[in-house]
């Protein structure tokens, strides 16, 4: 009898998986009506509108060569322009670098703090990683903030261990010269991006699911680890000698009847965002050159804001901005969308200086998993838990398989470096 393997889910673990991996070994199966997972764009009115913001800063040959190399697309490649705003005031990106947009006030605390820091090597939390590398002031009023609003937790809360590459360490050097002079962000991971002309961010990959036979409408409604067996929409039972999964660690809870307590109880503890994606389109009544931005303000619902058309060729006119707004929720929170689309939709009034009448379109959707939480003991129990499912012949994959923060060519790259063991 031969050996016959399922993968769940279509995302980009599962792409960079079945790129090395012979398809007529396998069976694939996405719960949605489209394959991409979270990489998927979606069309509204003609505008291609991407599941929060999404762009290609890779560096990494590896996934260039594959993805970008021999794949028929046409992309763009931009400088990085990115702005901070509080209380309407327009910072400079990363503000720890960009501390002369700062009032004098402000400067001079940042200014004694830097002189007089002492610096401590032990960070058990991310906001002691924050007070070591920024100080004190900027922790507190700045980066604490955006945490509350971005991961929906206290720093205090929040491991130390997905930090590396994404926010820049203590450079006393630059923080001073900042205070003053416009600061040279070369060395930022996403000072430079790559985004396709036609698609949004999906049509980096389209060409690549092409010949990639995948069932969609294919939800996974129970796992039965005794029998080896998925149950697909309650109807359809497959067995399976090797399940290659990025279904999030977290929905195991509901889809594994037997699993085991412990690990039932270490799943209930783990905790995620949710993104409330809103999506516009508006008259334009200033100029903005900015591709994205984010919001330190406790009043504004909204963390992160994308001006598409600043990044996206396609139907790109002068009279007109496409807009995203993300909101961020915690899955253990109540919503109330009323509230969120009234702060979100007067933010974008006041920010553009526009009227109700001058918004052709809005959209809102809703994206339940955004990120995992980083929180402070999770990482044990994923390691764990991971080892669990791998002796049931359940290996996980990508940034919800695996449970971990990774940027898109890094939860490619998971599927498709992954050995699984047959």
């Amino acid at each position: 009898m031969s050996t016959k393997n399922l993968i769940l889910g279509s995302g980009l673990s599962v792409l960079g998986f079945l790129e090395k991996n012979k398809l007529n070994n396998f069976e694939v199966f996405d719960k949605n009506d489209y394959f991409g997972g979270h990489a998927y764009s979606h069309n509204i009115n003609g505008y291609f509108f991407d599941e929060g913001a999404h762009i290609s800063h890779s560096k990494n040959n590896q996934f260039l060569e594959i993805v970008l190399k021999n794949n028929d697309i046409n992309f763009n490649q931009f400088k990085s322009l990115i702005f901070n705003f509080k209380n309407s005031k327009q910072l400079g990106y990363p503000i720890q670098l960009n501390l002369k947009d700062l009032a004098i006030s402000e400067k001079t605390k940042i200014f004694m703090e830097a002189l007089f820091h002492n610096k401590k090597n032990i960070n058990k939390n991310y906001y002691e990683w924050l007070v070591s590398n920024y100080g004190e002031y900027l922790t507190e009023n700045y980066y604490k903030i955006y945490t509350k609003k971005y991961w929906r937790c206290d720093p205090e809360e929040m491991d130390v261990n997905w930090v590396s590459g994404r926010l820049a360490k203590r450079n006393i050097s630059k923080t001073l010269y900042s205070l003053f002079l416009k600061s040279d962000n070369n060395n930022l991971s996403y000072n430079k991006f790559r985004y396709p002309v036609k698609g949004g961010f999906f049509g980096l990959f389209h060409n690549l699911y092409k010949n990639k036979s995948i069932n969609l409408n294919s939800k996974i409604t129970k796992i039965n680890l005794k029998k080896k067996t998925v149950l697909i929409n309650n109807n359809l039972e497959k067995p399976f000698d090797n399940l290659i999964s990025s279904i999030p660690l977290v929905d195991y809870q509901t889809l594994i009847p037997e699993l085991d307590d412990d690990i039932k109880f270490n799943l209930s503890e783990f905790k995620y965002t949710s993104l409330i994606s809103y999506n516009f389109k508006i008259k334009k009544k200033i100029t903005i050159n900015f591709q994205w931005c984010y919001f330190y303000d406790r009043d504004i619902d909204v963390s992160r804001m994308s001006i598409i058309n600043n990044f996206n060729q396609e139907k790109n006119e002068d009279d007109f901005y496409i807009v995203q707004m993300e909101v961020f929720r915690r899955n253990d929170e109540k919503i109330n969308y009323d509230e969120i689309d009234k702060n979100t939709k007067n933010h974008l009034i006041n920010f553009f200086k526009i009227t109700h009448n001058d918004i052709y379109f809005e959209k809102r959707f809703f994206v339940e998993k955004a990120y995992p939480i980083p929180l402070i003991g999770v990482e044990d129990k994923r390691l764990k838990i991971l080892d669990y499912l791998k002796k049931n012949k359940i290996f996980q994959i990508g940034l919800y398989g695996k449970w971990k923060y990774m940027w898109s060519d890094q939860s490619f790259l998971d599927g498709y470096n992954f050995e699984y063991e047959n």
